[in-house]
């Protein structure tokens, strides 16, 4: 019979199916790697998310102090300016309006020199006349150039702004409450009541 030779062990000791890494346990590594990293990267992006929210947030608010402020000083140069406008009317009025005492005593001269027109007959002291008439329209046109203006009376809606009556009368065509005689001229220094017209007024 022939023998069988055994083959003898070499002493090393080889691996058994429990010590080789399987080929279902590296792609597990990796996976968990990769959700190790997307989850790195989520949390990444969350954060910017909230920093980007955060600083849109704060800079609407700041835009919104800006635009409230802005406006805030719009109104103070507007107030200013207003302001300065009126300071301004106010000088040249106190200016106009200093003289009225003088422009009135002129209009007495005025009166005088009107009823002295009156009682002149015609071609009787001619050139007395004409030297009045002359003198009375060089006092009306330094008189406008100053701001005063006559105001309209005789055929007029009577206005007791502007009109004083001193009497009324019955008057055929004329309608109620309208102007019928003056009797002494009323005056405007620009928007200020110098002096009111003396008028006769239709009932």
């Amino acid at each position: 019979m022939f023998k069988t030779k055994q083959r003898k062990s070499s002493g090393k000791a080889e691996p058994t199916m429990a010590e080789e890494p399987t080929m279902a346990e590296e792609p597990t590594m990796a996976e968990e790697a990769t959700m190790t990293e997307e989850s790195a990267t989520d949390e990444s992006s969350n954060e910017q998310a909230e920093t980007h929210v955060s600083f849109a947030e704060e800079l609407e608010i700041r835009l919104d102090e800006i635009g409230k402020l802005n406006e805030k000083f719009l109104r103070k140069c507007a107030e200013v300016e207003n302001f300065k406008k009126r300071l301004q009317k106010e000088k040249t009025d106190a200016i106009i309006y200093a003289n009225s005492a003088i422009v009135k005593d002129i209009l007495t001269v005025t009166d005088n020199l009107e009823r002295a027109l009156d009682h002149c007959k015609d071609g009787e002291s001619g050139s007395l006349k004409g030297g009045v008439e002359l003198t009375l329209k060089s006092l009306y046109e330094t008189l406008a150039k100053h701001g005063v203006t006559e105001i309209k009376a005789e055929g007029e809606k009577f206005d007791p702004n502007l009109h004083e009556a001193v009497s009324h009368e019955e008057k055929d065509g004329v309608e109620t409450d309208t102007v019928t005689t003056v009797f002494q001229k009323g005056f405007m220094l620009k928007d200020k009541l110098l002096r009111p017209a003396l008028v006769i007024v239709a009932k």
